[in-house]
């Protein structure tokens, strides 16, 4: 068991809406479905590795794919993503909201221009004990220690089976490199063409990061000979390609300041989740803790008229 289970909530939500699309595509039975799953993969997730420590929730900034990274990437970043109704995006807001008002083992998390795994090295300064994160991002991985592990939905990555799997240390450097080398699929980040997999994974076990292989190249230091005159050659002509996609890939600048102040600490409404699980049309019973789940809509806003908010 873990003591932290901190989760990529957009990642997750993501997964259950195309599970949930299969059903349905009105909108909103799809998202109220897709609400109602999220939480079910999340107590799932919780009972099985988090019983009795905290669940934290990061989300992405709605927008911050389109800000810092994309310019960094002449547009480039992300720009695959299909974009999805207005409805899509606000299921999210309404799941945090649910969440925020259901346990105070909740958590969650949500800053302007950050995206969630740049919020990952500040939460975890601030956790007790060992810690799952839950991503199918590799990026995710990048904060991978002896009391975290990553749990990408099929495995559970320690230090030791990271490195016999993909056959590298896992660090901030070594996974940055490694992608900037290879690409990233799922964020439209291209890899250097002419670098084999192969060839990265000697790169990414002898250099410690992009600077150190370019200056490496460049100054034709004597680790530089671990690498073909080829792709020596490739790794100069691509000397923007391999900036642009390691300034995409690593950490975003954070004030820890501001994460800080951003935590939503969670803790049981009844009122409120009456309310969201009424309006949101989840079955009755979803919520044992619910005492009245013949709750009226009369009932409903005379009650919401007396919750108290923060």
């Amino acid at each position: 068991m873990y003591e932290n289970l901190i989760i990529d909530i957009n990642n997750l939500w993501a997964r259950a809406f195309y599970v949930c699309k299969k059903e349905t595509q009105r909108m909103p039975d799809l998202i109220n479905k897709t609400i109602q799953h999220s939480m079910k993969m999340i107590f799932s997730l919780q009972s099985k590795y988090c019983k009795d420590g905290l669940v934290w929730l990061l989300a992405d900034n709605p927008t911050s794919k389109l800000i810092m990274r994309k310019e960094l990437s002449d547009g480039k970043y992300k720009a695959n993503r299909l974009k999805e109704t207005d409805g899509y995006y606000r299921g999210i807001d309404y799941l945090i909201i649910v969440l925020n008002n259901y346990s105070d083992k909740f958590k969650s998390v949500r800053l302007k221009h950050l995206e969630a795994d740049d919020l990952v090295p500040t939460i975890l300064e601030s956790t007790i004990g060992n810690s799952l994160l839950v991503s199918t991002d590799m990026d995710w991985a990048r904060s991978i220690d002896k009391n975290v592990d990553w749990f990408n939905t099929k495995q559970i990555f320690t230090i030791s089976n990271f490195e016999s799997h993909w056959k590298f240390k896992p660090t901030v450097d070594s996974i940055t490199l490694y992608k900037s080398l290879v690409g990233d699929v799922s964020d439209n980040i291209d890899g250097v063409k002419g670098i084999t997999e192969t060839v990265a994974l000697n790169i990414v076990n002898n250099f410690s990061s992009v600077y150190d292989l370019l200056d490496s190249v460049k100054k034709k230091l004597e680790k530089s000979n671990l690498l073909s005159e080829f792709t020596k050659t490739v790794v100069l002509k691509n000397e923007r390609h391999l900036l642009m996609n390691h300034n995409c890939i690593y950490f975003c600048e954070v004030d820890k300041r501001e994460i800080e102040s951003c935590i939503m600490h969670g803790s049981f409404n009844e009122k409120a989740l009456s309310i969201l699980y009424k309006t949101l049309d989840f079955p009755k019973g979803f919520d044992t803790r619910i005492q009245d789940a013949q709750i009226s809509f009369g009932d409903i806003f005379s009650n919401f008229a007396q919750t108290d908010r923060k």
